[in-house]
């Protein structure tokens, strides 16, 4: 018999945790004999493996009947851009994905995992923007594909990253506040995995707040950053492209290398070399401020905000150019043809947008929708995208399968291999990003293409916690912050594909009303079960603090 109802089939969603099961009802019918309809053995053994979450899920039943039509669902075969998608990245120019796609593990393949700061997809011109920021990163794209709606889980660094690099959710990995929390050593981290089988393994960093002195360092042979070397925060990338290039030449050329950097360029000071700064040459003659405030009660003037947009430009066109040396030196010496490609950001960047910039607590598009590029010898895509919705815990499973590393039921993600080769999943999922820092709490639900936003009531303690942050810069009274809900409780609902800049709150009104009783109560749920990690106390050395006061995190 080909096909079996399967009536209570175990999935993964965006945030979950091992060893509790989670069961949803699918009103679908699965084909479930191997290799024949949508869904193979190895899809169908991992969908039933054991997890459990802290989210409400939709099911493929409720979701149909829960989200608004207007929320484009996607097909089987071939994917139709989202309006908030195309409003997003408006010249862009890739191809949909038309077809299943099957990947053959790279076995003993290498992998490189770039992760870029403060990266603005709708800056770079692989995503379709204007000036040419990203060139090289265009020739990775069209040997591979990107992601078009790709989320990250956090807004700032320290839960997003730490999302990344061990493929699970900060409910479980509990890293945020700065002050002493660090990664727990029962964390497994993508390094330990690739280290376990046999791989060789450096890391390198130009922030701060992922240094050794809280675990980051873990199943790394190599990892270095800024205080190791006694550098400023967010060194020039050259240098750790210049580290990572050397450590390659060193290490055995018949061992698989994993090798994760983590570049800086492009988070403020928007501070870019001297040379090249073709951008800034072409905007009004001024006064760059290298580092707005997070928000503005009244916009910046027009040629403040053209400079600021100008030089986080040119930041990202160096950053690209220093990425281009390392694969240029991956060529050289023979390991680029066998060497899986994947580049990220941990978050976004704001560049004026509701008068707003940095990162920080924003949780508009600009700064939770990031770019994922992926190449790969063993990925038969050239010039693709893929507008499903991913997010930053799908990253771990995904590496691990194109290089046939077996990570069991440990990581809750979806790999993009089985999304690949099946692309009816993955259509419909709930996805939850939180920032809990300096004062500042807020959450964000979204579905398909609506997001509800909740903004905790800001103690009068953030006050000064925002006001000692960067206190050279000047910045404006805290209570004259037009996002920080200072009076209570705020929510917010946007519907994307009808308001992709997001001007129309739609928290209260009759067209919101059934997407927030799929929403709500999932976010509510999120909220109740936060984790809360615990400081371990340690003693910060003296050159940490120090970075740490100079990037601005402490004080």
């Amino acid at each position: 018999m080909k096909n079996k109802l399967l009536n209570n089939l175990s999935v993964r969603t965006a945030d979950t945790q091992p060893n509790r099961i989670l069961t949803v009802v699918l009103a679908v019918t699965i084909p479930v004999l191997c290799g024949i309809g949508s869904v193979s053995c190895k899809d169908a053994q991992r969908a039933t493996e054991t997890h459990s979450s802290t989210d409400t899920v939709i099911s493929a039943q409720s979701s149909t009947e829960n989200v608004p039509a207007d929320t484009d669902q996607g097909n089987t075969h071939t994917q139709n851009l989202s309006a908030a998608t195309r409003a997003l990245f408006r010249k862009l120019d890739k191809q949909p994905i038309e077809q299943r796609v099957h990947i053959a593990p790279l076995k003993g393949g290498s992998v490189v995992l770039l992760i870029y700061d403060a990266l603005n997809a709708q800056h770079m011109s692989v995503y379709g923007y204007e000036r040419k920021t990203t060139p090289f990163m265009e020739q990775i794209a069209n040997q591979g594909l990107i992601l078009t709606n790709h989320v990250s889980n956090s807004t700032w660094t320290r839960p997003s990253f730490t999302t990344i690099v061990t493929g699970v959710p900060k409910s479980i990995h509990g890293v945020e506040a700065v002050g002493g929390w660090r990664l727990e050593p029962h964390i497994h981290t993508l390094a330990e995995r690739f280290r376990a089988a046999g791989y060789r393994t450096a890391g390198f960093t130009g922030n701060p707040l992922v240094r050794k002195s809280w675990g980051f360092d873990q199943g790394y042979q190599l990892y270095e950053g800024p205080t190791t070397r006694g550098l400023k925060a967010f060194p020039n990338d050259s240098i750790w492209v210049n580290a990572a290039t050397k450590w390659l030449d060193k290490i055995d050329p018949e061992k698989p290398f994993f090798l994760m950097m983590f570049l800086t360029s492009s988070h403020p000071p928007y501070r870019p070399p001297a040379q090249p700064r073709t951008f800034l040459s072409q905007v009004p003659k001024g006064e760059i401020i290298e580092h707005p405030f997070r928000e503005y009660k009244t916009p910046l003037s027009a040629d403040d905000n053209l400079r600021i947009q100008a030089a986080y430009d040119d930041e990202i066109a160096y950053m690209d150019a220093q990425v281009n040396r390392l694969f240029d030196h991956l060529k050289k010496i023979g390991r680029m043809d066998n060497t899986v490609v994947a580049m990220t950001a941990d978050h976004g960047e704001m560049m004026g947008e509701h008068s707003c910039y940095l990162h920080a607590y924003h949780m508009w598009e600009q700064n939770t929708r990031v770019p994922f590029i992926l190449s790969a010898p063993n990925l038969p895509l050239k010039n693709a995208m893929d507008d499903r919705p991913f997010t930053h815990v799908d990253i771990a499973p995904t590496l691990l399968d194109l290089v046939g590393i077996s990570f069991g039921n440990e990581l809750p993600g979806i790999s993009m291999v089985d999304a690949l080769e099946n692309p009816s999943i993955n259509q419909t999922r709930m996805r939850y990003t939180q920032v809990n820092a300096h004062g500042v709490r807020r959450q964000m639900m979204r579905v398909g293409n609506w997001k509800l936003i909740h903004h905790n009531k800001v103690e009068d303690s953030t006050e000064e916690e925002l006001d000692r942050l960067h206190p050279s810069v000047h910045q404006p009274n805290p209570r004259d912050l037009p996002s920080l809900a200072w009076d209570g409780e705020r929510w917010e609902l946007f519907n994307l594909n009808r308001d992709p800049g997001e001007t129309e709150n739609l928290y209260g009104t009759t067209t919101g009303e059934t997407i927030i009783k799929s929403l709500k109560p999932a976010l509510d749920k999120k909220r109740r079960n936060a984790r809360v990690a615990k400081p371990d106390n340690m003693k910060l050395a003296p050159e940490l603090l120090e970075a740490l006061k100079k990037s601005g995190y402490i004080r």
